[in-house]
């Protein structure tokens, strides 16, 4: 968070945390936040009017390849969401994130960033949730912290390593 907020104004960027154990609180300067989502039913409504609000920033017919390429048809701040502890936002078939998942291959278009953070325990199972698997569809870059090895392939085809001893 202090690298995107460094030498940057509210203008430029705006971040909204999705963080249901609520460790995050502090570590975002509050100019720079759209809200702090803690609930799933928060996340919901989040980011259904953030997908509404992004939706106005795709290309129309209208808009020139010279556009297209230095993104000037719309302004605004970049949308950065960061959603910590994915893996207790979302159960079965409930994810508050669905409504983004149409928006992915043209976030950066729109200036939409997510980025998802995870325990790797059960990791292998949510490579089949839509979400996730657009992100992996669209090569999504990751970065793998120490885990199990028998969770299998999860960024690609490489699995979690263990971590140094005393340390899971």
């Amino acid at each position: 968070m202090a690298e995107l907020t460094r030498n940057r104004t509210p203008n430029d960027v705006r971040i909204l945390p999705v963080d249901p154990r609520r460790s995050l609180l502090g570590d975002i300067p509050e100019e720079f936040m759209l809200t702090y989502v803690t609930l799933r039913d928060q996340a919901t409504k989040e980011m259904t009017d953030l997908t509404e609000f992004l939706k106005q920033r795709l290309p129309g017919p209208e808009v020139t390849p010279e556009q297209l390429r230095t993104r000037s048809w719309w302004n605004g701040p970049e949308v950065y969401i960061l959603v910590d502890d994915y893996d207790l936002l979302t159960t079965g078939q409930m994810n508050p994130l669905l409504p983004l998942q149409a928006l992915l291959p043209q976030g950066q278009d729109i200036g939409l960033h997510l980025v998802l953070t995870r325990r790797t325990g059960g990791a292998s199972r949510a490579l089949f949730e839509p979400l996730v698997q657009t992100l992996n569809d669209l090569s999504t870059p990751g970065i793998m912290l120490p885990g199990n090895p028998d969770e299998g392939p999860l960024l690609g085809r490489q699995r979690p390593k263990p971590g140094p001893a005393g340390h899971p």
